[in-house]
């Protein structure tokens, strides 16, 4: 899955999940390392998915692992393989046998102490990786070449050959997450004004706006937290004085002159 941060790829694997009702875990390549290294081994992965499960190993062996920030650890070059990258190419190469298909011995401990261990078979298991892969999110039609010239090695690429390009959101779709969707996030604040007696109002103009500039950050959908957290902050002090709060496009505006974003550059996390 290559998309843009913000946009649902972690969401998308959740309600699939869901939906089919199979147990799910969420990974971060970023702390993946080769076996020997100090970090997780990817054997940890199906160990979570496994208590996902409930310990249910059939369960487990038709779940879903999910593996985010996987562009983070490309191989930094073509001449990487000569030296070693224990968190980069490394990483890469301890995912492989376990993506393909392989028994993996999960350790358990038990009253005493001691470590068991429970065999999983990965054959059945749905493995999705997803990644931001700057620069490549904006193109049409990415191939299979494009994300070896990357940095994921070509062993790797070849056994994730399923690829789903997803573009940033749009601004009328920040707006439905704003304000029409299930459990939507000012729907969440209303709550909680009126829970303190007061009632909150939200102008269209400035939901719309609010969309307009997390758009402009780049932050997709998780920026709109933090944009309805710093116009709404203010009058939360105000609970137990004030019975209704109205929010304009001109408060919207005048609260987004004192925030600030960190934009991920180009080829950064």
């Amino acid at each position: 899955m290559i998309g843009p941060t913000g946009v649902g790829k972690t969401l998308i694997v959740e309600t699939i999940a869901e939906m089919l009702d199979i147990p799910v875990t969420i990974g971060d390549a970023t702390l993946i390392t080769q076996a020997g290294y100090v970090g997780q081994d990817c054997e940890q992965l199906i160990a979570r998915l496994l208590q996902a499960a409930g310990n249910n190993i059939e369960r487990a062996e038709h779940g879903i692992v999910f593996i985010d920030e996987i562009d983070k650890i490309g191989r930094k070059s073509e001449s990487a393989t000569s030296h070693r990258d224990a968190s980069g190419e490394g990483a890469q190469q301890a995912l492989l046998k376990m993506i393909e298909g392989t028994v993996v011995d999960v350790p358990v401990s038990d009253n005493n102490l001691e470590r068991n261990y429970i065999q999983v078979n990965t054959k059945n298991i749905l493995f999705v990786c997803a990644g931001a892969f700057e620069n490549l999110s904006d193109q049409q039609n990415i191939s299979i070449q494009d994300i070896i010239k990357f940095g994921i090695i070509p062993e790797l690429a070849g056994r994730l050959s399923i690829l789903c390009q997803l573009h940033g959101l749009s601004t009328n779709a920040l707006v439905k997450i704003l304000n029409s969707c299930d459990n939507c996030l000012l729907s969440q604040y209303k709550k909680l004004f009126e829970l303190s007696d007061c009632s909150l109002v939200v102008e269209p103009r400035a939901i719309k706006l609010m969309a307009e500039y997390a758009k402009q950050t780049q932050t997709g959908a998780r920026g709109l937290r933090t944009i309805v957290e710093k116009i709404l902050l203010p009058y939360m002090f105000e609970f137990g004085t004030i019975t209704e709060c109205v929010i304009t496009d001109q408060q919207v505006h005048e609260a987004m002159q004192t925030i600030t974003f960190a934009v991920p550059p180009s080829g950064g996390k």
